[in-house]
């Protein structure tokens, strides 16, 4: 087998077994790519086309910084869901030991209420 031939299975066995159902010309393309950028000149196109690409790098930047963004926007809200359930916590426990007690307090009351009167003889 040549390189290219074997580069070329290299490809087709990657996509055949990735779930990807291309057709021909998209396996094709594939291919071609993937042996543009195994060729030695592919990094030298980059680096000539740098001035072209500055514009997506300043997007990708801009992505990349909104994604950080949301990153910690999401861990704040986790952090304030966090704090929020531990403050619903506190807050049963204090109104469940309210009515606990102020439970007890009536069963006392009822209980010496509800007794039968000492009398004096």
């Amino acid at each position: 087998e040549t390189p290219a031939s074997a580069e070329d299975a290299a490809v087709e066995r990657e996509l055949a077994t990735s779930g990807y159902d291309l057709s021909t010309e998209d396996a094709a393309a594939a291919t071609n790519r993937f042996q543009a950028q195994m060729s030695g000149s592919w990094n030298d196109q980059i680096v000539a086309n740098t001035e072209e690409l500055k514009p997506l790098a300043a997007v990708m930047d801009q992505l990349a910084l909104l994604e950080q963004e949301k990153i910690a926007a999401d861990a704040r809200l986790e952090e304030e869901y966090r704090m929020r359930a531990d403050n619903e916590e506190k807050y049963y426990r204090e109104k469940r030991s309210l009515l606990e007690q102020a439970a007890q307090q009536m069963q006392q009351t009822t209980a010496f209420t509800g007794a039968p009167a000492a009398v004096d003889g």
